[in-house]
């Protein structure tokens, strides 16, 4: 697709820089892998969500940050939101989806109902985005249903 086709149902940040863009040092550990990654995911939130203010032109949007990676970042970044280990298999083309909700913890179980899925871990602790208190929850992990030819 071109981008003006893209544009006709979202928008891209076709300018978004990367604050580190050099290569991390071979053979990595999963603790430097872990840092690397956390250190990236504040940067892309910072950079779309204004560093806790209401100030990003992204205020007030529905925003949807997609990563594109291998099975070790992507249980990574799943541990950066939740703060908590999760170590299972990912396997290829695979969609898993942590999100934030800016509703109280005693609401989240609706969430799940409303949408017709369940949340299946959520932070342990209650961040600020976009001058938001909210938390990290955990809804789909590693599905492959999207591949399931029957469901076309």
């Amino acid at each position: 697709m071109s981008r003006r086709d893209h544009e006709q149902y979202y928008t891209i940040d076709w300018k978004y820089q990367a604050k580190d863009r050099s290569l991390p040092s071979w053979p990595e550990t999963r603790e430097d892998m872990q840092s690397r990654l956390e250190r990236a995911l504040a940067h892309i939130l910072d950079t779309y969500t204004g560093s806790g203010t209401s100030n990003s032109k992204y205020s007030g949007h529905d925003l949807s940050i997609v990563f594109v990676t291998h099975a070790s970042p992507v249980n990574a970044l799943l541990e950066a939101c939740l703060e908590t280990p999760i170590l299972v298999p990912v396997p290829n083309c695979s969609i898993s989806r942590c999100r934030w909700t800016s509703i109280s913890s005693t609401d989240i179980t609706t969430i799940g109902q409303e949408h017709n899925t369940s949340v299946l871990v959520q932070s342990t602790r209650t961040h600020t985005i976009a001058g938001q208190d909210g938390r990290w929850l955990l809804d789909y992990q590693t599905h492959t249903r999207h591949l399931d030819r029957d469901r076309r």
